[in-house]
């Protein structure tokens, strides 16, 4: 049975009042599959809980969120700002510039460096990103018809993504064993490092941890997977909006060149001094709405909710989209308006309480820190130096997404070019 939970209040039910009942997520053959009880997305239970809880302290103790995390998304910024100008003046397909850029900033918190945009295998990695995304929605239907895993061809694609899990579990894997290499306990310079430290410690004390190489790996490929995909598609739909709403593009340029100075890229600083800027963000998320459908839940009991009986087998998919696009809290959720965000009387944003494009609860997105910070930076740096048209002969790409896991814009391309101040 699916059960698809729509609505800001029915969310806030179930995930805040009564997250015990609405914690776990789904057990499904592809999910089985995909995680084989390790990492954080797919997990449940003690393996979950003493993953997630790491992940969060390591990655504050990294900088998430603080300023000084800002110096290696500057470093990626500036050479994604360099790989843009490259292509002035010429019809160009942003995407794979995008994708592994947002990638790099995860590897340099991961792994301690960033790659090299031509890194083979770097790129392949990302690219077994993208595929797989596009692709595990058809493969939906094999949760429920499991043998048609069998057929020969592949046409769902199943074979395909296990392939694709195989190679990007390789890349992982030998960036593992080479930080096990060379781990000093006294120089920690990244998450892998940091999670080593931590697995040392709790073998000695804690012969239960669930902290081990093969989870190390599990975690990094989340966090990698779900931070790459969905800030990708959130700055390529910025790119449709600033296509579709130039006045709205001239208008956060025109902020960020009263407000920041010419000669450097915008920082974090700048933020405050920014707030059509940060509006414009908020509404290209809400508007984009990357996450529609989450992974399914499942109740641990059969339990009654909003006046119905849900059995604890039941598939419980939260609907994002239906916060998104609520009537009754954005009023014209059909227009794209960044001013909705602003403040009539301080000029400065307002959050309402229905904007989560991270979700709400045990479960909600714990980058969502970093992916604050990246589109900030990434956006201010790229409107800053650059002004994006349609390609000439093109016509402007659809508002309306490419459905799957996540919500994507059709492939398009834009004309960069640079600002003249």
């Amino acid at each position: 049975m699916l059960i698809f939970l729509n609505g800001y209040n029915n969310f806030k039910e179930a995930f805040i009042t009564n997250p015990d009942l609405f914690t776990n997520k789904a057990s499904t053959f592809i999910t089985e599959k995909l995680g084989q009880g390790k990492g954080i997305v797919c997990t449940n239970g003690l393996t979950w809980r003493e993953q997630r809880k790491l992940t969060l302290r390591v990655l504050k103790d990294l900088g998430l969120g603080q300023h000084s995390m800002e110096d290696r998304m500057h470093e990626e910024v500036t050479a994604f700002v360099k790989a843009l100008d490259s292509n002035v003046n010429t019809p160009f397909d942003a995407h794979d510039l995008v994708q592994t850029a947002v990638a790099n900033v995860i590897c340099s918190l991961m792994f301690g460096r960033r790659f090299d945009y031509d890194n083979p295998q770097f790129k392949k990695y990302v690219h077994g990103i993208d595929e797989n995304f596009k692709n595990i929605g058809l493969s939906a239907i094999v949760n429920f018809f499991p043998m048609l895993e069998h057929l020969p061809g592949d046409p769902f694609k199943f074979k395909k993504i296990f392939k694709n899990i195989e190679n990007m579990e390789e890349f992982l894997s030998t960036a593992v064993t080479d930080h096990m290499r060379e781990y000093e306990e006294t120089n920690i310079k990244d998450f892998i490092d940091a999670y080593i430290k931590e697995m040392k410690q709790r073998e000695k004390t804690d012969p239960d941890t669930s902290l081990n190489e093969e989870q190390l790996c599990k975690v990094i490929g989340d966090l990698l997977i779900a931070g790459t995909e969905t800030t990708t598609s959130t700055i390529l739909w910025a790119l449709v909006y600033m296509l579709h709403y130039p006045d709205v593009q001239k208008r956060i340029q025109a902020e960020i060149d009263e407000n920041v100075e010419h000669d450097r890229l915008p920082s974090l600083n700048d933020r405050s001094r920014l707030p059509y800027l940060d509006a414009s963000v908020m509404e290209i998320q809400r508007r984009g709405n990357v996450v529609q459908l989450l992974l399914g839940r499942q109740t641990p009991k059969d339990i009654t909710f909003g006046g119905y009986t849900i059995p604890k087998e039941a598939i419980i998919i939260p609907n994002l989209g239906s916060v998104m696009t609520d009537k009754e809290i954005w009023g014209d959720p059909e227009n794209f308006r960044p001013e909705r965000f602003l403040s009539e009387t301080k000029g400065k944003n307002e959050t309402p309480s229905a904007f989560i494009p991270f979700f709400v609860g045990k479960r909600s997105c714990l980058g969502e820190p970093l992916a604050k910070s990246e589109l900030f930076l990434f956006l201010s740096g790229m409107l800053q130096q650059f002004t994006f048209t349609c390609a000439a002969g093109d016509e402007l790409p659809p508002l309306k997404g490419v459905f799957g896991i996540t919500n994507m814009p059709h492939p398009f391309r834009i004309q960069i070019n640079r600002r003249q101040r």
